[in-house]
């Protein structure tokens, strides 16, 4: 069974097309699988239910310590206003009696900074 060159030439044109096309399907498809990861994963690893009972947790949690993180906050900047640095009015608001700790008192400024 011998093939011409033509019909030799079709048939590896045929495979590589064929290749081709199932290296695309098989990319499509992992595409396809991280988005959906990234999408829905937590929703199918927790479940919905789980996830509107943490978001209303951090809600209600907000609601309580609005007002602490409001004073620890003013506290420190008119302590910078008066030329502290971020560091030092963190610690000198906790010793004022602000906040849990020094360090939470300066990471609350930074988080509380524009970008």
């Amino acid at each position: 069974f011998l093939l011409t060159e033509q019909e030799a030439s079709d048939r590896v044109r045929n495979l590589n097309q064929r290749f081709a096309l199932s290296a695309v399907g098989s990319i499509g498809r992992i595409v396809e699988h991280y988005r959906w990861r990234f999408s829905y994963g937590a929703d199918a690893q927790r479940g919905r239910s789980t996830i509107d009972a943490a978001r209303k947790g951090g809600i209600e949690r907000h609601r309580t310590t609005a007002k602490a993180t409001a004073e620890v906050l003013n506290a420190m900047k008119l302590m910078i206003e008066r030329g502290a640095t971020a560091s030092n009015a963190a610690r000198l608001a906790f010793k004022a009696g602000f906040g849990t700790s020094a360090e939470a008192n300066r990471k609350l400024w930074t988080r509380n900074q524009p970008k």
